[in-house]
């Protein structure tokens, strides 16, 4: 008994998704975004191996060492998530970002995957291999109208 009380814990945990990726998104909607590539992304991404795809959400913070943080949520068979982080070096040419980082994500989800691509003001196109797969993400930038002042 106490065994599957354990159990059951341990399964509801897991299906929380407990994490902060999703109050940190819901903080930042209506917030203006830094100079890309900073800011709020959302798309899809696709394997070119297999052809799966899913939804794709992405947070971009600046690091202070000059690189960036990005923040990854995937859906996976529109029902499984997951999520993680790659620092990326980040280059600018004039209106451009262009960047290329890696992550180990683990054997089970594929070893150690390498991204490039780059973004503009609203679109963000990257490539990314890994041992087993390669594929791309296709992303918008979230971008916030600007009210104009009622008179």
């Amino acid at each position: 008994m106490r065994l599957s009380y354990i159990l059951c814990i341990l399964i509801l945990s897991l299906l929380c998704g407990c994490s902060s990726f999703e109050r940190d998104w819901q903080s930042r909607l209506g917030v203006e975004p830094g100079p890309p590539p900073t800011g709020l992304w959302e798309g899809t991404w696709l394997s070119r191996h297999n052809n799966h795809t899913g939804n794709l959400r992405c947070i971009v913070d600046s690091a202070e060492d000059g690189n960036h943080s990005w923040r990854y949520k995937a859906t996976y068979a529109g029902f499984f998530t997951f999520e993680y982080t790659v620092l990326m070096q980040v280059r600018f040419d004039d209106d451009t970002a262009h960047f290329q980082g890696e992550a180990d994500l683990g054997n089970f989800a594929g070893g150690v995957y390498k991204y490039s691509g780059q973004a503009n003001e609203s679109t963000l196109k990257s490539t990314y291999k890994a041992k087993s797969d390669h594929g791309v993400f296709e992303m918008n930038r979230i971008i916030i109208a600007k009210e104009e002042p009622h008179e």
